[in-house]
């Protein structure tokens, strides 16, 4: 019997003898990954790694000595590579002149990429659009003149600029600060998603009189050859199709309208987001359909082979330029070229190569869903594709009927039912195995896994396959024939109407976008029950229980969801959050087992708080459900999603004060958002002075304000206060509340006491609030604001020093925990050095 260290020995000399790139590629994955502990020296690095170089070209007779020094120089670079993109900027460069805080400033910019205009509205309230951009800092104006600097920004223009474009130069005065942090757990880290590009700085233009064009250097031959390409797909596309042809160019070409926005959401939540975002698949795709088209043809292969990597390189030329269409157009490239030159394709290889080549050239890639998702899928797809194929093949027919075929061929309907049959066969297989291995990484970016998803896809490619080439085909007959545009618009939407109905059928589903983290550990165990089924096990019993592991690990990755239960998030404590969503609030409160209340929801200052701050909160926390919304008052910045998360979450009902309705009639957005719960049958209760509302055995709300039968003027002093008691402590959310109130308020003292209080009005000073706050007596004070603070909220600072502040632009979402023995505890997001306290 080989024992394991002949084993190991054998596989890794066969590994380097057939591909040495894999190892290569290895080396240098774990030197980007442990660039975070190596020293910061990088020439140290870099004249390190040519050292090793040098010494393994002399070591070239000794290859074993030689290929570790080779893999040891590859491990080097990776680390050197990565700390150059992390830290090495010029002394020039616009992060030096940024700050935390938003400052005045008069900058010279290079557009660099093209504007792209993202508009949203939520209920009854249409927000202005906002347009977006990539640009060169040329110059910043100092108090000692113009200087010049260097370094890339992103600029954004509250109100567009109807003639702004690619290759512009612009003088700018807008607001200049550093990339937004993640303010609360499972938010999208700007700051850390720009840092990887290289973007230090933000601008922030908020009227169009502040951009000025100073030069027209008119359009390179590739932005123009992509403005050409994008008005033929729009040619003859009337108003009432304006969905359809969005849905055909982010499709076809990677852009993004505002207007499907819904239908984006349908991709998100059927996990087929992958089928609609320009990637791998589409190139693969666009190249299969080239290579049909030359065997139709019938062109010689290597006429094919470059009549295919020119198609899929004007592809990429043309689409959205981003980083998955790039590595999908390498890979491509480098497989048409190895057919070239007729030498042995090894698919591993050739993968290998061109991580190497793309991890040199961007070392923080390796970080990115996308990168890995991309590479790691086809790998899986490499390694076991085709002997899953041959397995499901080996259940249709016995070795007797397929030695028989050989001898007897059979005819044409039963060859071409076998050829379908096998094309299924691949697609199902496919599917499986691409959703088997991108599987853990989906928890772990996007903390959502969905069962329907090989089946979605699998569903929906027909349409995609025939929309994407419809539109390419459409852009080409439109340049040969602009008068029938109108006819090639109406065939290429025809697709897009089938995917619309489709997508939006899949996202419904039972059991679809569930919530479910992944953390690491998990992960490598995923990924290591997927490796053993690879090793070559000597004995055939533990053989053929290996052969199920990769099934084991899915069945326990799905098991949360195949056994019906949610992961709690309490373990045995009351938690109380209020999230850092701006000028508004939302306070969650969750029960120790699993169950989530959310008091008010809204935001004035963030256009979508659900998707960008409550939604990835909850759903890193494992909340699928709200059970109730407490909303105190109409106002915008307590109501504005709402109705979005009564949807998303399925909110059981929703509490409110008498004179709610009332109020609302004055509101817009207020009346939208009633209207839809009228509509979509969410119950509206009301809430009045002495109804307690019990949470759980131990935890209750106690309404203390408004009474029955009271008019109010103003909206913020109609608010509804409430106090949580939860083992014997209590928290106060007194909404925005103003003197009048807390006046009456504080005459029933007895009522007021809790240790902690959520700041009335986000932390606004009162003539009243001094001994407002003295009859509440808190521990410690909470408050939910926007980073810049008025006169009152600095005033609120001033008094209350001596009591323990945490405002929610400085730390981030604060928690509170009360355990089961009333021990309570407070914690940041944000760490003090994080927060400058």
């Amino acid at each position: 019997m080989p024992s394991w260290t002949g084993l190991l020995r054998r596989g890794g000399e066969a590994l380097f003898a057939r591909r040495p790139a894999v190892p290569m590629a290895i080396a240098l994955i774990a030197g980007i990954a442990a660039e975070p502990v190596l020293p910061r020296w990088p020439t140290v690095g870099c004249i390190g790694v040519g050292g090793l170089l040098v010494a393994s070209w002399i070591s070239l007779r000794r290859e074993v000595c030689a290929s570790l020094l080779l893999l040891a120089a590859l491990f080097l670079a990776g680390g050197t590579a990565a700390e150059l993109e992390s830290y090495c900027f010029p002394a020039s460069h616009i992060a030096h002149f940024t700050t935390e805080e938003p400052r005045l400033a008069e900058l010279e910019l290079r557009v660099i990429s093209p504007p792209r205009i993202v508009a949203s509205a939520q209920f009854g309230r249409p927000l202005p659009s906002k347009q977006y951009a990539r640009a060169e800092v040329v110059k910043v104006k100092t108090r000692s003149g113009w200087e010049s600097v260097s370094g890339e920004v992103t600029l954004t223009i509250d109100q567009p600029h109807p003639r702004l474009g690619v290759g512009q130069k612009i003088a700018v005065v807008g607001l200049l600060q550093r990339p937004a942090i993640a303010m609360n757990l499972g938010e999208f880290d700007a700051a850390a998603y720009y840092r990887r590009q290289r973007v230090l700085a933000t601008v922030s233009v908020p009227h169009v009189d502040g951009v000025r064009i100073l030069a027209e250097p008119g359009f390179s031959p590739l932005e123009w050859l992509r403005e050409k390409t994008r008005r033929l797909l729009a040619a003859g596309f009337s108003e009432n199709r304006s969905l359809d042809h969005a849905v055909l160019l982010a499709l076809v070409l990677g852009d993004r309208d505002p207007e499907m926005r819904g239908v984006q959401d349908d991709f998100s939540h059927s996990g087929t987001a992958h089928l609609l975002a320009v990637s791998g698949l589409h190139v693969i795709l666009v190249a299969g359909f080239a290579l049909l088209i030359c065997r139709l043809l019938r062109l010689h292969p290597r006429t094919a082979t470059w009549t295919m990597m020119a198609i899929v390189l004007l592809y990429g030329l043309i689409s959205l330029p981003a980083t998955p269409v790039l590595r999908a157009t390498v890979l491509c490239l480098a497989y048409g070229l190895s057919q070239l030159s007729r030498r042995h394709r090894d698919g591993i290889q050739i993968l290998a190569l061109c991580a190497i080549g793309l991890l040199l050239y961007h070392p923080h890639d390796l970080y990115s869903a996308g990168f890995q998702l991309s590479f790691l899928t086809v790998l899986g797809m490499l390694i076991c594709a085709r002997r899953i194929t041959d397995w499901c093949n080996t259940l249709y027919d016995d070795e007797d009927t397929r030695i028989a075929r050989q001898f007897q061929p059979p005819g044409a309907w039963v060859a071409l039912l076998l050829r379908c049959r096998g094309r299924v066969t691949g697609a199902l297989a496919m599917g499986c195995i691409a959703w088997l291995v991108s599987m853990p990484l989906v928890m772990f970016h996007f903390d959502q896994v969905n069962p329907w998803a090989v089946f979605a896809g699998l569903l929906l490619f027909p349409a995609v396959a025939l929309g994407l080439i419809g539109g390419l085909l459409k852009i080409l007959l439109t340049l040969l024939l602009p008068s029938c545009a109108h006819l090639f618009a109406t065939l290429a939407a025809l697709p897009m109407v089938w995917v619309r109905h489709e997508v939006n059928w899949l996202a419904h589903l039972p059991g679809a976008n569930v919530p479910m983290p992944m953390p690491v550990w998990g992960i490598v165990l995923f990924y290591a029950m997927l490796m053993l089924p690879l090793i070559p096990w000597t004995m055939p019993r533990i053989r053929r229980w290996i052969r199920c592991a990769p099934a084991a690990a899915a069945m326990l990755a799905m098991l949360p969801l195949l056994v019906g239960a949610s992961p709690s998030p309490g373990n045995g404590e009351t938690r109380i959050t209020l999230l850092s969503i701006g000028a508004g609030q939302i306070g969650v409160i969750e029960m120790p087992d699993g169950r989530a209340f959310l008091i008010d929801d809204g935001s004035s200052s963030i256009p979508d708080p659900l998707r960008k701050c409550l939604g990835p909160y909850l759903r890193t926390r494992g909340c699928r459900k709200i059970e109730t919304i407490f909303l105190s008052h109409p106002d915008y910045d307590h109501i504005s999603a709402a109705a979005d998360t009564a949807d998303d979450y399925r909110a059981a009902r929703v509490l409110v004060s008498p004179v709610f309705r009332e109020q609302a009639q004055a509101s817009v957005p207020a009346r939208a958002m009633l209207n839809h719960f009228d509509e979509t049958h969410i119950p509206v209760e009301t809430l009045t002075r002495g109804r307690t509302i019990p949470l759980d055995g131990d935890t209750s709300l106690e309404v203390l304000w408004p009474p029955d039968g009271r008019a109010f003027t103003s909206t913020n002093n109609a608010g509804v206060v409430l106090r949580l008691n939860c083992h014997g402590r209590a928290v106060l959310f007194p909404a925005d509340i103003q003197v009048a109130t807390e006046r009456e308020l504080i005459d029933h003292p007895e009522h007021l006491h809790a240790d902690v209080l959520v700041a009335p009005h986000h932390g606004s000073s009162e003539s009243t609030t001094a001994e407002f706050v003295k009859a509440v007596s808190p521990q410690m004070i909470l408050s939910s604001n926007g980073r810049r603070l008025s006169r009152k909220q600095r005033e609120f600072d001033r008094i209350f020093g001596g009591i323990p502040l945490y405002r929610t632009s400085r730390f981030g979402a604060v928690t509170v925990r009360i355990t089961k023995k009333g021990e309570l505890s407070v914690e940041t997001f944000l760490k003090p050095r994080e927060n400058g306290r």
